[in-house]
C-alpha cells in the first residue's frame, strides 16, 4: 500500500506539470514502484476526487480488460466493464473521501470483460497531497470468487439439509463427538419440548430422554454407546420419549454415527419417530383379537360342555325312568362318569392354556418321553400315513413334567394327522440337542432366552399346509380350520401353554400345500447333586395306624352342595368334620377353640374372603397346623404366595375328591 501510494502520488505530480528534475526523479523511482505493483498478486488503483482513474497496477489493468495501466487512466468505472455495479463503486469512493476513513475488507461484485461476475474483498482510503487535503481514493482487492462460490455452496447445502430435515416425518438430532446437540429439525423440536437455540451445545441426554416402557431409568450414554460401537444402534418400539413438559411419546428410533469422508467419526445423529398412534391402534387390534379369541373359547366350552351335559342329563332320565333295571342304571351311571371325564378333561385343558395349573416337573428324558408316546400313535394312526422317529443316543435331561410333554407330542401328532387327512402322507418326529446359536432369530433375540442348550422336539408332516394369517392365529384357543363338531380347536394352544410355562419356546413354519413343521424347544436342566431332604429313607415307608375318629377336619367352601359332598364322604371315613360355607364365621369358630382341629381344608376363591387370606389368618394362631387349599384354578405364582401363607398343599377341581381324602390322609399320618 505504501509503495501504491508513493506511487500514485508520483503519477499525481506527474498529472499536474511538476518541474523537470521532479519529473526526473519520479521517473527514476516510478519504475522500481511500478515493478513492486505489478508483482503482487492484489489489485491496485487510485482515483481522483470526480472518480477518473490516475493510475492501477497491470493485474487491475487485465481484469478491466486492458493490456497495460495507461490505457485505464482517465476514464472512469461507468466506462469500464463493471459499468453495472459503477454506482456501488463511486458511492463507497465519495463515502471514504468524505469521512476521511478507510474502509475495509468489504466484499463486493464485479462484471468481468467477458460478461462474468465475481466477487471481490475491497478496501479504500483516502488519498491526500502534501498537506494533508484528500485529493482521491487509494483502493486494493482481491478476487475471492472462488471462495465466495464455496461458501454459496456451502450456505446452499445447508439450506438444503435444513429444507430435507423440515419435509421429512421423522425427528432428527445430531451431536458433536462430545455428545453435545448440534443440530434439531422441528419434529425434533415438538416432540422433545426444546428450540435448537436451547439445545444447542447441550448433552443429549439432557434433551433426548428416553427409556424403556418396562423401566423408569433413562438412557444416559447413546452417544457414547454408537460412537464406542462405531456402527448404528437401534432401540425397539418400547422405547417412550419424555419431552421437557413430560409428556410420553412411544418412538422408534435409531442411532448412527457420523462419518468424515477419511472414515472418521465426527458425532452421532438419532432419528425418531413418534409410533403412538400406531402401538395404540396394534394395541386395540390386539385386544380386539382377545375379545375374539375369549369369545371363541366361551363358545367352544359351551359347545362342548352342553353335549357333555345333554349325554348327563339324557342318562339320568334314563335311570330315573326304571331304576329297578340295575343293569340299565349302571349302565346310564357309566355312560354319565365318562361323559363327566370328558369335562374333567376339557377343564384341564382350558386351565393349562391359562397357566393355572401347579406342575410336577422332575428330570426327564425328552426322547424316551416322545419314543413311548410315537410308539402309542402308531398304532392308532392309519397304514396310508408313515411316521418316522429319529432319537440321538443320548440326551441332555429336561425338568417337566412328564404328562406335560406327551401332551404336546400327542397334539402335535394329531394335528399333523388331521392335517395329511385321509390322503396318503408321512410324519417326521425328531428330537435333538441344539446351541442357543441354532434357535430361530426371533427366539435367540428374546430377551428371556439364557440357556445355552436346549432340546428340540421336531414335528413335520406333508398335509395341506397353512398361509401366513392362519399361521399367526393356530395359538388362540379354539381356533381351528376343521369341522368343530369333529375335533375343537385347543391342541397348539395346549402346546403354547405347556411350552410356556416350562421356559421354552414354540416356532411354526408352513406353506399351504408343503406341510407344516413345528418345533417346541425346552430348556436344558442344570443337573445337581440331590440334597439330603431328597434322599429318602426305607423306614419312610412305614405307615402309621391311626383313628380317622379322633381327627377332626375344618372344611371352608361357599359352594353348598360341594360341602355337603365333601362332609358325606369324609363321615363315611370315620373322620368328625365341622364345615362352613363362609370363612368369616368359619374363622370366628376357629379361634373360639383352635386346638379342636387337626386339619383346615379351604376354597381359595371366596366371595368375603380369599383361600390365601384365610390361610395366612389361621397360620397366624396355629402355625403347626396343616393346611389344605381347594382351588379350579390357580396360577403358579399365586400357588407361590398360598404356601407363604401357610399352605401346605393345593387340590385342584374338580378331582376334589379322591385327591382330597389323599391330602388329608397323608397329613393325618403327619401327625399321628
Amino acid at each position: 500500500v505504501a509503495a501504491a501510494r508513493t506511487l500514485a502520488k508520483r503519477s499525481r505530480e506527474t498529472a499536474d506539470g511538476d518541474d523537470g528534475d521532479d519529473r526526473q526523479a519520479a521517473g527514476n523511482r516510478q519504475p522500481r514502484l511500478k515493478d513492486v505493483l505489478d508483482t503482487i498478486p492484489v489489485r491496485v488503483f487510485w482515483k481522483d476526487r470526480d472518480g477518473r482513474y490516475l493510475g492501477c497496477n497491470l493485474a487491475f489493468a487485465r481484469d478491466a480488460g486492458l493490456d497495460s495501466p495507461d490505457q485505464l487512466i482517465g476514464r472512469t468505472d461507468y466506462e469500464l466493464a463493471w459499468r453495472e455495479q459503477a454506482p456501488i463503486y463511486r458511492r463507497d469512493d465519495n463515502e471514504v473521501m468524505s469521512l476521511g476513513q478507510a474502509k475495509l475488507n468489504y466484499e463486493e461484485p464485479q462484471t468481468t470483460p467477458d460478461g462474468r461476475t465475481i466477487w471481490l474483498r475491497t478496501s479504500k482510503i483516502p488519498l491526500r497531497d502534501d498537506s494533508g487535503n484528500i485529493v482521491g481514493i487509494l483502493g486494493t482487492y482481491e478476487d475471492i470468487t472462488e471462495k465466495k462460490n464455496t461458501e454459496l455452496a456451502l450456505i446452499r447445502s445447508e439450506e438444503n439439509l435444513r429444507i430435507t430435515l423440515e419435509s421429512i416425518g421423522d425427528g432428527v438430532v445430531t451431536t458433536d463427538l462430545q455428545g453435545r446437540i448440534t443440530r434439531m429439525n422441528r419434529v425434533a423440536e415438538t416432540l422433545t419440548g426444546w428450540a435448537i437455540a436451547e439445545a444447542r451445545g447441550r448433552p443429549l441426554a439432557e434433551v433426548l430422554r428416553i427409556r424403556s416402557t418396562d423401566s423408569e431409568t433413562f438412557i444416559e450414554d447413546l452417544a457414547t454407546r454408537v460412537i464406542a460401537a462405531g456402527e448404528p444402534i437401534a432401540l425397539d418400539r418400547n422405547t417412550v420419549l419424555v419431552s421437557r413438559e413430560g409428556r410420553e411419546h412411544r418412538i422408534a428410533d435409531s442411532a448412527a454415527p457420523i462419518l468424515a469422508a477419511n472414515g472418521a467419526i465426527e458425532g452421532v445423529v438419532v432419528v425418531f419417530r413418534d409410533v403412538s398412534a400406531e402401538v395404540e391402534m396394534e394395541e386395540r387390534l390386539l385386544q380386539s383379537r382377545k375379545l375374539e379369541a375369549v369369545a371363541r373359547l366361551a363358545g367352544g366350552v359351551a359347545h362342548d360342555l352342553n353335549n357333555t351335559l345333554a349325554t348327563v342329563i339324557g342318562n339320568v332320565a334314563i335311570a330315573k325312568a326304571d331304576p329297578a333295571d340295575v343293569a340299565s342304571v349302571r349302565e346310564c351311571l357309566e355312560e354319565i362318569e365318562s361323559a363327566a371325564r370328558r369335562a374333567v378333561s376339557l377343564v384341564q385343558k382350558i386351565v393349562t392354556i391359562g397357566g393355572g395349573r401347579k406342575r410336577q416337573p422332575s428330570e426327564i428324558d425328552v426322547g424316551a418321553v416322545v419314543d413311548d408316546v410315537v410308539h402309542l400313535f402308531r398304532s392308532t394312526v392309519g397304514g396310508a400315513i408313515e411316521v418316522h422317529l429319529s432319537l440321538p443316543s443320548a440326551l441332555p435331561a429336561v425338568l417337566a413334567d412328564p404328562s406335560e410333554i406327551r401332551q404336546i407330542v400327542m397334539n402335535l401328532l394329531e394335528n399333523a394327522r388331521d392335517a395329511i387327512g385321509d390322503e396318503p402322507g408321512r410324519i417326521d418326529v425328531s428330537v435333538e440337542r441344539i446351541e442357543r446359536g441354532r434357535l430361530p432369530r426371533e427366539a435367540a433375540a428374546s430377551a428371556g432366552v439364557s440357556k445355552s442348550e436346549w432340546v428340540r422336539i421336531r414335528v413335520s408332516d406333508t398335509g395341506h399346509g397353512m398361509d401366513p394369517e392362519v399361521c399367526q392365529r393356530v395359538f388362540e384357543p379354539f381356533f381351528t380350520t376343521r369341522d368343530v363338531a369333529k375335533r375343537p380347536g385347543l391342541g397348539l394352544s395346549v402346546v403354547h401353554g405347556i411350552v410356556t410355562a416350562n421356559q421354552g419356546m414354540v416356532s411354526i413354519e408352513s406353506e399351504p400345500e408343503k406341510g407344516t413343521r413345528v418345533d417346541v424347544f425346552l430348556p436344558v436342566h442344570d443337573t445337581a447333586a440331590p440334597s439330603a431332604q431328597d434322599v429318602v429313607s426305607d423306614d419312610d415307608d412305614a405307615s402309621p395306624v391311626f383313628d380317622p375318629g379322633d381327627y377332626t377336619i375344618l372344611y371352608v367352601d361357599d359352594d353348598e352342595p360341594l360341602v355337603f359332598l365333601v362332609r358325606r364322604i369324609l363321615n363315611k371315613r370315620g373322620y368328625r368334620v365341622v364345615t362352613e360355607t363362609s370363612p368369616v364365621r368359619a374363622l370366628e369358630h376357629f379361634r373360639r377353640d383352635p386346638r379342636a382341629f387337626d386339619v383346615v381344608v379351604t376354597d381359595h376363591n371366596m366371595p368375603e374372603m380369599s383361600g390365601v387370606e384365610f390361610a395366612r389368618e389361621i397360620a397366624a394362631i396355629r402355625s403347626d397346623l396343616p393346611i389344605i387349599m381347594v382351588s379350579g384354578y390357580l396360577p403358579e405364582d399365586r400357588s407361590d404366595v398360598a404356601e407363604d401363607a401357610g399352605v401346605c398343599e393345593v387340590v385342584y377341581k374338580p378331582d376334589t375328591v379322591d385327591h382330597l381324602i389323599d391330602a388329608i390322609e397323608a397329613r393325618v399320618r403327619e401327625r399321628a
